[in-house]
């Protein structure tokens, strides 16, 4: 486990509180991998109406936790994360947790800000986990803002899948190959 995961299942220590943890990287999806669990449904088929449930999301690891894997890799991962419905699904969860955390969340839409401020002003905290920097250095997605509405940040290293060493960016692939600054 990353200690970026660690980090978010430590909230756990407070008692009673329900969490649920989102991978929102459909193109690469990382969480279940490292936390062992299955992923043939998740967030994907929750937006496309394959009939997921949150009960199915209910994790073995703590009472209050609920992970909820991608799922399979979609052909349209921008759009959905981008969709209308993914903001219906996020407003709807607020009823069932007192922890939302979006891991990966710089592959989301600029619409999740509204959702988060939303949660946020209704007493829910929100955690959004992902890399600030692209493969080039610069800004990723929407980070910048989710940073700039953010009461509180707190910034982790991510560890590289291939050596193991500490990770500060995404290295994009394009035909198998690593991509070059253009």
């Amino acid at each position: 486990i990353e200690e970026r995961h660690q980090a978010i299942l430590d909230i756990l220590a407070e008692k009673g509180s329900k969490v649920l943890l989102i991978d929102g990287d459909l193109r690469l999806p990382s969480v279940a991998k490292k936390l062992d669990i299955e992923n043939n449904v998740g967030l994907t088929e929750l937006l496309i109406g394959k009939g997921a449930s949150i009960s199915q999301f209910k994790s073995d690891i703590s009472e209050n936790l609920y992970i909820m894997p991608s799922g399979q890799i979609p052909p349209n991962p921008s759009e959905l994360l981008g969709s209308k419905r993914m903001k219906s699904v996020l407003e709807e969860l607020k009823e069932f947790f007192d922890y939302i955390v979006i891991d990966e969340v710089q592959f989301m839409d600029k619409e999740v800000l509204e959702v988060c401020d939303f949660y946020a002003n209704k007493g829910v905290r929100v955690i959004c986990a992902g890399l600030d920097k692209d493969f080039r250095g610069e800004p990723f997605g929407i980070m910048p803002e989710i940073l700039a509405m953010a009461e509180k940040v707190t910034k982790l290293d991510a560890i590289c899948s291939v050596c193991g060493g500490i990770a500060t960016r995404t290295q994009r692939i394009i035909d198998g190959k690593p991509a070059y600054y253009d």
